[in-house]
């Protein structure tokens, strides 16, 4: 059902069939809601319902709603992007938010942004392409949200303090592509993450990831990761890599028929299509917690 303060009676036809539309969602098929800040537009979408897009950002005004072929139009009524996001919350019973930063994303003003998010938890920030300032203060913004993904330029422009307070954070997911060049003294300050995964051919090298397992084995970093997952090119780390990673550290081979099956929480094309598992190893942490380590290969990563 419709929130009071919705006027679902005042709507013009085609967006009263949308509300009608979205009260037909299940809500327990709904589990987040994610709002795309585009150039001059915002797009909802869940992984329950078609994708809705607002658009004149100048005045918080959409200035007209699409879901999957229907094209809506405001026709001259007042009605804030705030008041459909409440609406949206409240009809799929989802008060999670995931936000989205597209290219031209700088353009909503942040204190529109804090107005519109208000009242929501914010779960995730996926920066896609923003500017240097405004993806800092997005992190400044929203400092509890638990899963963090950054794509393209902003991080490699941060400053050390943006740097350290984004490595410190307490995240349950941390996902960012080959533009940052994430190094080993980075990786061993995330102290408090539990699943980290690098999109793109990483620079690290063999040694860095002998000293990395080293480091893990006496508990002295990240002592809170469950999954970590680079990709390495192979013509960077040879064909012994494995043997060079695990120099000097007590290990296990797993036998392949005794393989595991290794799944993340997170959707993630590095582990939906998996071509050649080349071995998995087993090592132990001084607490006695243990560590599956799989290597696998497609095309010339591994």
């Amino acid at each position: 059902m419709t929130t009071p303060s919705f006027p679902l009676l005042k709507l013009p036809f085609l967006m009263h069939s949308l509300v009608i539309k979205l009260m037909t969602c299940a809500p327990q098929q709904v589990t987040f809601l994610e709002l795309h800040f585009q150039h001059k537009k915002i797009e909802a979408a869940s992984d329950g319902m078609d994708h809705i897009l607002f658009g004149g950002l100048e005045s918080d005004v959409p200035s007209s709603v699409t879901t999957g072929e229907m094209v809506l139009s405001k026709l001259g009524y007042y009605l804030d992007i705030k008041d459909w996001v409440c609406h949206l919350t409240d009809v799929l019973k989802c008060k999670e938010i995931r936000l989205f930063f597209e290219y031209g994303s700088h353009l909503y003003p942040l204190n529109s942004l804090g107005h519109l998010l208000q009242g929501l938890t914010i779960i995730r920030i996926t920066i896609q392409d923003t500017t240097d300032h405004y993806s800092r203060r997005i992190l400044q913004m929203f400092p509890d949200a638990r899963e963090l993904l950054v794509f393209k330029n902003p991080m490699e422009q941060w400053d050390d303090q943006t740097h350290n307070s984004v490595l410190s954070r307490h995240l349950n997911y941390f996902r960012f592509g080959e533009e940052y060049k994430i190094g080993m003294d980075r990786l061993l300050r995330m102290n408090n993450c539990k699943v980290i995964e690098m999109c793109g051919c990483s620079k690290i090298s063999v040694n860095d990831l002998n000293g990395f397992v080293k480091t893990w084995i006496t508990r002295t970093t990240n002592q809170n990761l469950e999954i970590l997952t680079l990709v390495l090119a192979k013509n960077r780390v040879g064909n012994n890599y494995q043997n060079g990673i695990f120099a000097g550290t007590p290990h296990s081979i797993i036998p392949r028929a005794n393989h595991k099956i290794l799944t993340t929480p997170y959707r993630s094309a590095l582990w939906e299509d998996v071509p050649r598992i080349v071995g998995q190893y087993e090592i132990q942490r001084v607490d006695g917690k243990n560590a599956t380590i799989q290597f696998d290969e497609v095309g010339g990563c591994a």
